[in-house]
């Protein structure tokens, strides 16, 4: 079994994981890899082995390390532990021996990092010197690289993708940038800045798409992170948009056609003002229990500006939501603000409450509400006092006076609150239409 420890080294992240045999054939270190000395592996307490390590240099941008070791014995799983923030520390690997073991033990360590040369082609460079202890047998050295691997690994590095990376924008733009436009003239090098874990990360231009995509590096993270992004999560300076040639108007779609099947999420992720078309799935969560006294269900004659705040019950309680966009149906596009990107929805405005004075700002009337009523079944046995949220053909929904949403179907009601459901119906009707 693989176990995983992390540690950072000065701006920048390493993963380091134990790694299957699978890296018996390394190679030498390219340039943007970095590199580790080791040193002193060593028996330490409880059945640990330990060994000293020190970067001597940087990795451009983000690199997942692995720690291979080779042995005359079978495979041990590692567990390992290092300080987080050092450059230079001991690594401990724990449980690494037998209960009370006193046996001699032969193992080499070493470090390597990924490199993709083809599909499903990868090569691992030796990023550290090997540490021994015992006697594992002859010190692995790294290859270098076959002329054929040399360019796989620029092909795979020089192809473009072909799909666009969602990064939405959940922050506010800097007062010194603008949203990229579609009239700009992006050449290769102009910095730009993406929304990345709520916070504004340098980007590189490296070229434009015939879409009007832009293709693009993450300054922090490297070319393995290279992708296509959307201008509308793209900002740019505005002292360096004025040194741009501009597009003629109509160039670019103003929707990327990706979105209307869906763009691809990015891993190295925000949403407010997106104008996707890409449909979030559709979830249901019932009020059950009272509306606060301030606060009002979303009339469907609402429109809202992005990142208006609204509140959805869920677990007994008012949780904050986010309203990032309309849909075509009416429901509205909404983010969990405690649980983030991942469970971003659709819900009916019946099960959203706003602010009655955040509603006055935007422009719409709240419509008035219905009163309560004794509303009975069909069997004429059940009764309950509650007010009309929402009915359809089929189906209605009540607000009892207790706070519950109730929704049931209609021929569950007794005759006489179905002909005030039709009533209903036709006070709505135009007559002069």
């Amino acid at each position: 079994m693989n176990r995983l420890f992390q540690f950072f080294g000065a701006g920048c992240l390493f993963v380091l994981l134990t790694a299957p045999s699978f890296a018996t054939d390394v190679v030498t270190p390219i340039e943007s890899d970095p590199f580790f000395q080791l040193s002193n592996l060593r028996r330490g307490e409880d059945n640990s082995l330990l060994f000293n390590f020190k970067r001597t240099k940087k990795a451009i941008g983000f690199k997942t390390v692995f720690m291979q070791g080779r042995s005359k014995g079978r495979m041990i799983s590692i567990t390992a532990t290092v300080n987080p923030y050092a450059e230079e520390d001991i690594v401990t690997l724990r449980s690494f021996l037998p209960a009370n073991s006193s046996s001699p033990i032969d193992l080499e360590l070493y470090f390597v990092t990924m490199h993709t040369i083809g599909e499903k082609k990868y090569l691992y460079s030796m990023v550290s010197n090997a540490v021994q202890i015992g006697n594992p047998g002859t010190t692995t050295t790294p290859r270098p690289w076959t002329d054929a691997e040399t360019q796989g690994y620029n092909q795979y590095l020089n192809a473009k993708p072909t799909t666009v990376k969602r990064y939405n924008v959940d922050i506010d733009v800097p007062p010194e940038f603008v949203t990229v436009p579609l009239t700009a003239e992006l050449t290769k090098g102009t910095p730009l800045k993406a929304c990345y874990s709520s916070k504004w990360s340098p980007i590189t231009t490296l070229a434009e798409n015939a879409d009007g995509s832009v293709f693009v590096r993450w300054d922090e993270w490297g070319e393995s992170y290279d992708c296509n992004m959307l201008r509308e999560e793209l900002v740019i300076a505005k002292a360096d948009l004025t040194r741009l040639a501009e597009h003629p108007e109509g160039k670019f779609p103003d929707v990327h056609p990706s979105l209307v099947t869906g763009g691809e999420s990015g891993s190295v992720d925000g949403s407010g003002s997106s104008t996707s078309m890409e449909a979030k799935p559709l979830k249901d969560y019932p009020v059950s229990i009272t509306v606060p006294a301030d606060s009002q269900f979303i009339p469907d004659s609402a429109t809202l500006p992005a990142q208006t705040k609204l509140q959805a019950c869920y677990a007994g309680k008012w949780n904050p939501i986010t309203f990032l966009s309309h849909y075509p149906d009416g429901t509205l596009t909404v983010r969990w603000d405690d649980y983030g990107a991942a469970y971003d929805c659709r819900m009916k405005r019946s099960e959203l409450i706003i602010k009655k004075s955040l509603l006055a700002t935007t422009g719409s009337e709240a419509p008035q509400e219905s009163a309560s009523r004794i509303w009975t079944d069909s069997t004429g046995r059940f009764k309950v006092s509650a007010r009309l949220i929402e009915q359809s053909s089929d189906s209605v929904t009540l607000l009892t006076d207790a706070g519950k949403t109730v929704k049931l179907p209609r021929e569950r009601l007794s005759q006489t609150d179905q002909d005030f459901l039709s009533s209903q119906e036709r006070s709505d009707e135009n007559p002069f239409e």
